[in-house]
């Protein structure tokens, strides 16, 4: 059984709102359209097959620029900050993940653990990037402007996550530029927190966000 995510946002200007999910590992928000060349997403243009136009959209299938401070690459602004989270790691979940995807012996085998550089049972660093991915996931893009993503910079781990460790993220938009026409790229960076403060994972994403001229 997967931890249930609860999320608060504290948007530029004060306001706070919660959302609420039942999660499960590994579920897939497919884009609808096909990557283009070097795996780079491309939005949906000219006509459908029954001949109607069809109208641009969001990572989701929605459309862009609708909700808030992520609503639109105009909206977005430099230097807010937000805040998103919580999930629980659990013993469980750390060896389910580890045993699949990375089985080092300080991720799958307790006893192997406590004689390891960490001292006991951790978290893949994986397993904690796909957590943090569900948290952007519930907290910011599901209902934002957002298009896809071309990347991540400066990825790290500075800290192990044990069972037990429930995490947030904390998020600062850093910068923003015209990527291509009608689309701008922002650099947003997010720091995955534990409950102790200290800092589990940081990296910068590059995410697209429609460009209205507004």
């Amino acid at each position: 059984m997967f931890p249930r995510v609860v999320g608060r946002v504290v948007l530029a200007r004060g306001v706070e709102c919660e959302s609420r999910t039942e999660v499960a590992l590994g579920a897939v928000h497919t884009p609808p359209w096909g990557a283009r060349r070097k795996g780079i997403p491309s939005p949906p243009t000219g006509s459908d097959e029954s001949g109607r136009e069809r109208a641009p959209t969001n990572a989701y299938g929605g459309p862009p620029g609708e909700t808030g401070v992520f609503s639109t690459y105009e909206a977005v602004e430099v230097g807010a900050t937000t805040t998103h989270g919580e999930y629980e790691m659990t013993r469980e979940e750390i060896l389910t993940f580890a045993e699949q995807y990375d089985p080092q012996p300080f991720h799958t085998d307790e006893e192997a653990a406590e004689s390891s550089l960490f001292g006991g049972l951790v978290a893949s660093g994986w397993h904690t990037a796909s957590a943090t991915m569900r948290l952007v996931v519930d907290g910011i893009l599901e209902d934002s402007g957002a298009m896809g993503a071309v990347g991540v910079d400066e990825l790290r781990w500075p800290n192990p996550v044990r069972p037990g460790d429930v995490l947030s993220i904390d998020v600062e938009i850093l910068s923003k530029e015209p990527w291509r026409e009608g689309i701008g790229v922002v650099r947003t960076r997010i720091d995955t927190v534990k409950t102790d403060g200290e800092v589990a994972q940081s990296y910068v994403g590059r995410v697209l966000y429609p460009m209205t001229g507004e």
